[in-house]
């Protein structure tokens, strides 16, 4: 059996005061940051926008006079229970409302960002030698380890700029945070970690030798004892560096 609405309960001053609190906040949400204030007299306007908000909310009537005492009175602090469920249900309401409101916001702004970022990695990718094929008869090995280097740093970093949320969709398959982390970890670091020492290395010494100071670099190149399988594993990442930029293409120009 629900109880009598009608029926008074007194507050305690804490109690009170909390109630006051979160009123206060609740109100300051729905003006857009407007303070609320509580005169001592009643024909303020106010009591009278409070008084029609929690209305309109909960379908429950307070009076601007109620609402002087709950706010002014610290020795009588008795009050009808529906009087006491109106409030308390027009604060959880405005704050579920906002909490809601503010989820959308930080959705749309997360999504925003995202988007941001996307663009910045595809544009590293399509302008370096990551996205676009790779012909060894021209390029050159050491300048392609210098744009994957770059590129690796540059992703790494941008990655640290997103807002926590985002990395949330870092175990989704279809999002630029998966792709970016796959990238790092799954195209770029296996093959540098495997051939770009040993390679870097030989280049080095190969530079000092005199026999090779009159020919190309593309022509030195060719000289590196395992250039065979070095060129083959460079091929599978420039292409699947260039199948990474078109899904980031793909992803940018989703509706």
């Amino acid at each position: 059996m629900s109880a009598n609405p009608k029926q008074q309960k007194e507050l305690s001053l804490e109690k009170l005061n909390t109630l006051r609190d979160k009123i206060r906040q609740a109100y300051s949400i729905e003006k857009g940051g407007d303070e609320l204030k509580t005169p001592k007299y009643k024909n303020s306007s106010y009591y009278e926008e409070l008084k029609n908000d929690i209305r309109f909310k909960t379908k429950k009537s307070i009076s601007e006079g109620t609402l002087l005492k709950f706010f002014n009175d610290d020795v009588n602090r008795t009050y009808q229970l529906n009087t006491i469920d109106a409030i308390e249900e027009y604060i959880e309401k405005v704050l579920l409302i906002n909490k809601s409101f503010m989820e959308n916001e930080t959705k749309k702004k997360n999504a925003e960002e995202l988007k941001k970022f996307a663009k910045r990695i595809y544009i590293e990718l399509s302008t370096r030698k990551a996205g676009i094929h790779i012909d060894e008869e021209k390029d050159v090995i050491e300048d392609i380890y210098n744009s994957w280097y770059k590129l690796f740093c540059i992703i790494r970093d941008e990655l640290k700029t997103l807002p926590i949320d985002c990395l949330k969709y870092q175990e989704k398959p279809d999002s630029v945070v998966f792709i970016s982390f796959k990238i790092l970890d799954e195209i770029l670091r296996p093959h540098l970690t495997e051939y770009q020492a040993k390679y870097r290395s030989w280049l080095e010494n190969a530079k000092k030798d005199l026999k090779n100071k009159k020919i190309t670099p593309q022509e030195l190149q060719k000289k590196y004892p395992d250039y065979d399988i070095l060129i083959k594993s460079i091929k599978q990442v420039n292409e699947m560096l260039i199948d990474s930029a078109e899904k980031f293409y793909e992803l940018l120009n989703q509706k």
